[in-house]
């Protein structure tokens, strides 16, 4: 059995459906002595008899705190061999593991450790295994070595970006205005893998009840696809119309939905949310570059106010299966007070390119044709900038002329 850390620390909850059967897998594979450290900086998995060979052991410890304690462990006469070991994986890209002789006063039913340390995507995982007999030792090492654990830990990939997923969730419910907090409450969906190992969809709604706030889970139609929903739309709720307006990760990965009641929106200032919407945006970006989940490292070209220009790429290829054919209208003379301007007139779901040497700065269209760029968004940009706009191109002549 594995125990996983039930939320991250500043999280208000933890993955929704975690990868159990993932856990079991693992503990058949490697043993009753193993742990994974997320970014290294905080064990998330671990064992409980771990604490039989590190006592300290306990979520939220980091790699370092294993190996400041390590040297207890040890025979003193393994200080020089201690010492190679620990050089060695400081910059471990594959499977490593050494043998040890254990300190007399330490685990005195065993003599020796085998010490392996797989690096994953996310972080090293950790396996110990103390025995009475070198040959055991040798032989336990030899198995591990020829195991490809890759598999493995590849089933853990959605649970570790459910629960950076469930972070920026925290912040966006730490984040709404008060004005707003009785009425707005967040939607997302999410797809697991049920006990029979079907893959199955979610539906997260997070709104506060009686002063807190609190997570329903629900079932959800599988065909369901979030980039189907435009960025703002409504829908009918028991008679009453709902807006439900996209939030996104530095303009790109949408997250969520935040929704409320059309009524409260015609009370209230639409303007305010607006704003939350596009903070959010923007402090999550800053958010995700601390992640490792590949869905969320585009958030490495974030900029503050928009993205590197050698990105525009990279992230076009996330929005569409046919990148080098979407829109973008170029726009020069690229200021901080023009940028202002293009950020507030282009679309919350457009991300914002920026080249500050060249002066030029590129609104990529989302779900939108070159023809309809030309036709709409060309006009109706230039009448709300009043900048020196470029008509549209694709990404694939943009990027063929600069």
């Amino acid at each position: 059995m594995l125990l996983y850390e039930m939320k991250a620390p500043n999280s208000f909850f933890g993955a929704p459906f975690p990868p159990r059967r993932a856990f079991d897998k693992l503990f058949n594979a490697l043993g009753p002595y193993q742990g994974l450290f997320y970014q290294n900086k905080r064990l998330i998995l671990q064992s409980p008899a771990l604490r039989a060979v590190w006592p300290e052991a306990e979520h939220g410890r980091s790699w370092e705190e294993f190996l400041a304690y390590l040297p207890k462990m040890i025979s003193p006469g393994e200080k020089t061999h201690l010492a190679e070991f620990l050089k060695a994986i400081v910059q471990l890209e594959k499977p490593y593991s050494d043998r040890f002789v254990l300190a007399s006063s330490y685990l005195r039913e065993y003599s020796f450790l085998l010490v392996h340390i797989h690096p994953t995507s996310f972080g090293f995982h950790l396996v110990l295994v103390p025995s009475s007999e070198r040959s055991d030792v040798v032989h336990i090492h030899r198995s591990l070595s020829r195991q490809d654990l890759n598999p493995l830990f590849q089933e853990l990939e959605k649970w570790i970006q459910e629960m950076e997923s469930e972070e920026l969730m925290s912040e966006a419910i730490r984040s709404v205005p008060e004005l707003y907090r009785n009425d707005v409450f967040f939607q997302r969906i999410v797809s697991y893998h049920s006990a029979d190992g079907t893959e199955e969809q979610a539906r997260l709604i997070y709104r506060e009840r009686n002063e807190r706030w609190v997570r329903d889970i629900f079932d959800e139609n599988p065909d369901h696809h979030a980039e189907k929903i435009p960025r703002i739309h409504a829908k009918i709720e028991n008679g009453d119309i709902q807006m439900n307006i996209t939030l996104y990760v530095g303009q790109v990965h949408p997250l969520s939905w935040a929704a409320i009641p059309y009524q409260t929106l015609g009370k209230k200032s639409l303007s305010r949310l607006y704003e939350f919407v596009r903070n959010f945006s923007d402090k999550s970006a800053y958010l995700a570059q601390d992640f490792i989940s590949p869905i969320f490292r585009y958030s490495h070209f974030w900029m503050g106010q928009g993205y590197r220009m050698e990105s525009l790429r990279t992230i076009a290829e996330m929005l569409s299966p046919s990148p080098l054919t979407l829109p973008v209208i170029p726009i020069w003379g690229l200021t901080s007070d023009t940028l202002l301007i293009i950020r507030q007139s282009a679309r919350l779901s457009d991300p914002v390119f920026l080249d500050w040497e060249k002066g030029l700065a590129v609104i990529l269209l989302r779900n939108c044709t070159l023809e309809v760029a030309e036709q709409k968004v060309f006009d109706n940009l230039s009448k709300r900038m009043q900048l020196p706009l470029e008509p549209p191109v694709t990404v694939g002549s943009f990027l063929e002329n600069n």
